[in-house]
C-alpha cells in the first residue's frame, strides 16, 4: 500500500448502512467479481471495501463507474490491499506514522 493513503476516512455506521441499501457499491464486476461492504475512502475518489463473500479481504476501489450498487472496474483495476481487516489497519497505522 506504499503511499496509497494520504488521508483516510472511515464511514459512519449510517453511511455504511446506506451503502448496503444501494447508495454505495455492493458488488464489484470486471476482472474481480465479489460482493462488498464499503467502509471508507481516501478522500481522492477511491473507496475501501470489505469482501462480503469471505468477510476478510480488503479492496481498494479506484475511481470508476458505480451505478445501481455495482462498481465496474475501469482502466485501473481494484486491488487487494490486505488479506483481512486487522492487516489493513496495521498497514494504515504504518502509513500514517
Amino acid at each position: 500500500m506504499s503511499r496509497l493513503l494520504r488521508c483516510f476516512f472511515v464511514h459512519p455506521a449510517d453511511q455504511t448502512a446506506a451503502g448496503l441499501r444501494g447508495e454505495l457499491p455492493t458488488r464489484i464486476v470486471g476482472t474481480r467479481e465479489d460482493s462488498v461492504v464499503v467502509f471508507g475512502s481516501d478522500g481522492g475518489g477511491a473507496l475501501f471495501a470489505l469482501s462480503a463473500t469471505d468477510g476478510t479481504t480488503v479492496y481498494r476501489l479506484p475511481p470508476s463507474l458505480a451505478a445501481g450498487g455495482v462498481y465496474t472496474e475501469g482502466p485501473i483495476p481494484c486491488e487487494v490491499v490486505a488479506s483481512d481487516l486487522a492487516r489493513f489497519l496495521c498497514l494504515l497505522e504504518r502509513e500514517l506514522a
